[in-house]
């Protein structure tokens, strides 16, 4: 009884609920009518064409989606298109869109490249020129030199020192997060926060309104009544609209201007294995110092202005506060949105595949490719380069999971080597390539993270964060076991076939 009035009075839940019956009076209306007049039924056959043909000539979505979306709009006769609109289409309402245009006008203007660092970073990194400035000139993303790095391999050991840091703040602390849950973790925090509220410093704090659904107006209202300032990303309402399929899958942390994070890492306790929910939770985490943490201040700064519908202010206050540090290679973090026709992280991650000269180590929990990556491993294996990918031994969703193995087949025939973590879930989000560039960000190689999902990263250029991650990946190795060509052609036939149905329909997950 008490699981189901926890249910019934969860916001996420009666939004999805409310989705649901709107969604299906409408196909009724709709199906319903369509039997009634031939004419409307013709229409839609007619719209459903149409919008397929509209799907073919987007050069910017992978092949993979579009045949994922083609099926489901011409196999569902009538209904198919509808389902596309909703779910599947990647253009943002126009409010959202207009609204996150508007203030991701003013990124840049804090952040702008220092013509020296790049001369720098030219003369020195030529074999990595084309990464980075496509950072800087689709996104205006700077890269830095002047900072320092520190790779935390567990989020237990990330957790320790985020506290440490939160308990040091004087001036400021900006968070943003994608999932927070109540439990010890969350407690923890928390009464920093508050302690630090107290003590008049500015603590701010935006999450993502799917990812909180326990954060209802009454507990928002009391971390305010603290002095958190708080917003959520996206608000959830009980109105049929789309945009809440865009989610904000970001993790940022920043402190004074002195420390800022970003990872994978979420405010859950299973992240820091307080509880057990599949396994050993692995995930990691990477804090800079210096230069870089600007981007970080400038990427926090964008996305407070759009959920409190103020002005974006002046990174120039902020700036005052980030102390130059020692050279650790070069740092360039980064963002992604879904409000244009970009696709940045997906990208920058076929771009680092074929830069590759030796290996490419990729840890990711799903691993749901379309047709560009998988060519780009591929054929980077098949020109003798050591490609090596972890995935989790225990899943956290069956059904991705089965998506996941669905591509070993292909990959493992091209010479890629996959293994699978055998303590529990990797959570972890990372490609090293070499041993001179690692990419830790908080995007999973899935079509929600490169296509759906707001996201960020960060990209290390021959710095200690690099050569940490290099040999946190070796040491996940030691623990995870090989999938064999073998044990991939042994596979019974009903295993294969459901492989290959799920595989189908990878374009929307």
């Amino acid at each position: 009884m008490k699981l189901f009035k926890q249910i019934l009075t969860h916001r996420a839940i009666i939004a999805v609920l409310s989705v649901l019956v709107q969604l299906s009076l409408i196909l009724y209306l709709i199906y319903g009518l369509s039997v009634q007049f031939r004419w409307i039924y013709l229409a839609l056959e007619v719209a459903s064409v149409l919008t397929v043909l509209a799907l073919t000539t987007q050069q910017a979505t992978n092949p993979k989606y579009i045949q994922t979306w083609t099926i489901v709009i011409l196999g569902i006769p009538v209904i198919g298109i509808v389902f596309y609109l909703l779910l599947g289409n990647r253009k943002m309402p126009s409010e959202l869109l207009q609204k996150s245009k508007l203030h991701e006008s003013s990124v840049g203007i804090g952040s702008v490249q220092d013509r020296q660092t790049m001369d720098k970073f030219l003369s020195e990194h030529r074999k990595w020129t084309k990464l980075m400035t496509y950072l800087e000139k689709t996104g205006h993303f700077p890269v830095y030199d002047k900072t320092e790095t520190q790779y935390f391999p567990t989020g237990e050991e990330a957790f320790e020192d985020m506290k440490e840091k939160l308990q040091g703040a004087t001036k400021y602390i900006f968070m943003e997060y994608f999932i927070i849950k109540f439990g010890s973790m969350w407690d923890e925090i928390l009464e920093i926060l508050i302690d630090k509220a107290k003590q008049g410093i500015d603590v701010r704090l935006i999450y993502d309104d799917w990812g909180c659904p326990a954060f209802d107006a009454q507990y928002v209202a009391r971390l305010r009544g603290l002095g958190i300032k708080i917003y959520p990303f996206n608000e959830l309402t009980y109105k049929f609209v789309v945009q809440m399929n865009n989610r904000s899958h970001r993790k940022i942390l920043v402190v004074d201007g002195e420390y800022g994070y970003v990872s994978g890492l979420n405010i859950a306790d299973e992240y820091v294995n307080r509880i057990e929910r599949f396994g050993y939770w692995k995930d990691n985490m990477v804090r800079i110092e210096g230069d870089a943490v600007i981007s970080l201040i400038d990427m926090f700064l964008t996305f407070w202005s759009y959920c409190s519908n103020d002005p974006k202010e002046s990174i120039s206050f902020y700036k005052r506060s980030v102390i130059s540090k020692q050279n650790d290679g070069f740092i360039q973090p980064f963002s992604d949105n879904p409000s244009d026709d970009l696709t940045i992280t997906e990208t920058l991650h076929i771009t680092a595949i074929n830069g590759a000269r030796r290996s490419i180590n990729i840890v990711t929990p799903y691993l749901i490719l379309g047709h560009e990556m998988t060519r780009a491993l591929s054929n980077a294996s098949m020109s003798g380069i050591d490609v090596k990918i972890i995935v989790p031994g225990i899943p956290d969703k069956k059904l991705v999971y089965m998506v996941t193995r669905s591509n070993y087949e292909a990959l493992i025939d091209a010479g890629i080597q996959i293994y699978e973590y055998t303590p529990g879930f990797i959570h972890q989000k990372m490609i090293v390539i070499d041993d001179d560039l690692s990419i830790i960000s908080t995007a999973n190689m899935d079509f929600r993270s490169y296509y759906l999902n707001f996201e960020c990263g960060i990209c290390f250029y021959e710095s200690q964060a690099t050569k940490q991650s290099l040999a946190d990946f070796n040491e996940s190795l030691k623990v995870s076991n090989e999938v064999t060509q073998k044990e991939v052609k042994s596979l019974p036939f009903h295993v294969k076939f459901a492989r290959a149905v799920v595989g189908l329909f990878s374009g929307l997950m």
